[in-house]
């Protein structure tokens, strides 16, 4: 029920010092408190947005729009990092850009990786520089 990527801590750690992060699951909010159990993170995260939280599931771009909401951004400021079909679809619904994390890419994600630790690297093709 938990699977967790490969240096999880030490990416989430890194992406923290520079971005705010959010967590946007359907997981209701017990099991997302299970995953902190078992990973102690959840001080990464400056907002989480579970089941509770929404009204219509994704593909449905309302948990994103509910978390960008508690962020106090718009939705092409932020980035949807997901690993299924589902969560690329809400996040173009939103007008969000996309990284799809998995073997086959989605063809709506802005971008593609395979492994969580790529994320480092791709993240920084979304920051605007003036």
């Amino acid at each position: 029920m938990l699977n967790f990527p490969e240096k999880l801590e030490s990416v989430l750690e890194k992406l923290h010092q520079d971005y705010k992060l959010a967590i946007v699951t359907s997981r209701i909010r017990v099991g997302v408190n299970l995953l902190f159990e078992a990973k102690q993170i959840d001080h990464l995260f400056d907002v989480v947005v579970s089941f509770e939280d929404y009204n219509h599931p994704k593909p449905h771009p309302e948990p994103l729009q509910v978390a960008v909401g508690r962020l106090g951004i718009h939705a092409n400021e932020a980035v949807y990092i997901g690993d299924s079909d589902t969560d690329i679809e809400a996040a173009t619904a939103a007008g969000m850009p996309s990284i799809h994390l998995a073997t086959q890419h989605h063809k709506d994600a802005t971008h593609g990786i395979a492994r969580f630790e790529e994320l480092l690297d791709v993240i920084k093709l979304f920051v605007k520089t003036s």
